[in-house]
């Protein structure tokens, strides 16, 4: 009889154990949840420096266009960098900001975006490098320290370039109605 009440005894303790490592995984897993970071504004000018290489794109009614040359822009291409910036997937903060954590991050070569709505900045990113699966990137934002991680490979989205993004045929287009009409 001994040995069967120990058995139900350390069968219960086990089950009681089991139940608070379940409840404990419950209540961390809440906070480990994605914070969407949205920007409220119509944004109209993007300003893009990849170490030098400067993109600028602004919107003008439903058109978006390159630089002060005013080229024609593939929507696609300008609607993809702002939707980058529009919604930004926070999956963690993984460090506070060091000197030595930009360089490990990717911040000494990273890309600076910066979105405008009229004269109003409504959002400033440094972009790091990808992680190793490629799904993810290294984030400051908005002027602070903190390394965030963020879902998606931003990095691409962003090294654009001028020439990558011009509407192709409507910059011939562009041209050859400057040729038929003159300016006097």
């Amino acid at each position: 009889m001994n040995k069967l009440y120990t058995r139900k005894i350390v069968l219960l303790s086990v089950i009681a154990a089991l139940l608070a490592v379940y409840i404990v995984q419950l209540a961390f897993s809440g906070k480990n949840k994605v914070k969407v970071i949205t920007v409220e504004d119509n944004i109209d000018l993007v300003m893009i420096d990849n170490g030098g290489a400067k993109l600028t794109i602004s919107k003008n009614g439903d058109n978006w266009f390159v630089g002060d040359t005013k080229l024609p822009c593939q929507l696609n291409r300008a609607n993809g960098i702002v939707n980058a910036i529009n919604e930004i997937k926070v999956l963690g903060n993984v460090a506070s900001g060091s000197a030595a954590d930009y360089e490990r991050y990717g911040f000494d070569n990273g890309i600076i975006v910066e979105a405008f709505s009229g004269e109003k900045l409504v959002r400033s990113l440094v972009v790091g490098k990808n992680t190793a699966t490629g799904s993810q990137c290294y984030v400051r934002m908005d002027g602070k320290s903190t390394v965030c991680l963020v879902q998606g490979a931003l990095r691409p989205t962003f090294e654009a370039t001028a020439d990558d993004i011009i509407e192709k045929e409507k910059e011939k287009d562009s041209e050859a109605a400057a040729i038929e009409s003159p300016a006097l």
